[in-house]
């Protein structure tokens, strides 16, 4: 039978204990996110793509826990990864994390031209590219410019999304707005509210604004994700920016 003395000795032990393995865990988190993800990247296609997914991952909770630092050193690391190059989800997945951060970090210029020009590769002529993370990476990019006096520029982000729904009877297609034609504030402004609703997993409310406004989307297959990408569609549950 042990003595009380003993009792408190062990559970002063055991305390020590887990506190070690604490830092041992942490320890080991702080080097996988330096040197691992570095040593690891390999001409291996399967094990290239998971640890690229599990960088994101990484990345995306050091920004949950305020590591900043950490969370921006793994994405740069990350950056000259062959993945991305044949990869276009998994790079909008990489910038609009990595703007995430910049905002975090207090760059807003970087943030901001990081998601323009990442969102002027899916308009136009490039319209097909365009995917579920561009559309969140529109809403923190409009969230961004109206914090900072941008708004002027917010609306434009959710052109090319929605359309008017037109009968069979009427000559004219629905189609996308001609390039000399800008599209109505009126419709920017539901296109954008509905795809705040879509980001909220309000899917229902969205389909419902639209038809009262006798607009439907462009291209359902935007809010599509990959089966084989498990992180892709994960940002719309981080947090907001911080500004």
């Amino acid at each position: 039978m042990r003595s009380e003395s003993q009792t408190d000795a062990i559970d002063h032990n055991t305390d020590w204990i887990i506190l070690e393995e604490d830092e041992a865990i942490e320890e080991n988190l702080r080097q996988w996110s330096t040197d691992y993800l570095e040593s690891t990247l390999i001409e291996n296609s399967d094990l290239l793509l998971r640890v690229t997914d599990e960088g994101l991952q990484l990345a995306a909770r050091y920004r949950e826990l305020q590591a900043y630092d950490e969370a921006m050193k793994i994405l740069e690391q990350m950056g000259n990864s062959t993945v991305f190059e044949g990869d276009f989800e998994r790079k909008c997945e990489l910038e609009h994390l990595s703007a995430l951060v910049a905002f975090d970090l207090g760059d807003y210029t970087t943030g901001r031209d990081m998601l323009v020009r990442l969102i002027e590769k899916s308009v136009g002529a490039t319209r097909e590219d365009n995917n579920r993370e561009l559309l969140w990476a529109r809403v923190n990019l409009a969230d961004a410019l109206r914090w900072h006096g941008e708004a002027y520029s917010a609306p434009s982000l959710f052109a090319e999304l929605v359309k008017p729904v037109r009968t069979t009877s009427e000559s004219r297609p629905s189609a996308l707005p001609l390039e000399h034609e800008a599209e109505p504030a009126q419709q920017l402004d539901v296109a954008e509210q509905a795809v705040r609703l879509m980001k909220d997993s309000k899917a229902l409310a969205a389909a419902r604004l639209l038809k009262d406004n006798h607009l439907q989307w462009v291209r359902l297959k935007d809010f599509w994700t990959r089966k084989e990408v498990p992180f892709i569609g994960y940002t719309p549950w981080t947090k907001p920016p911080e500004f």
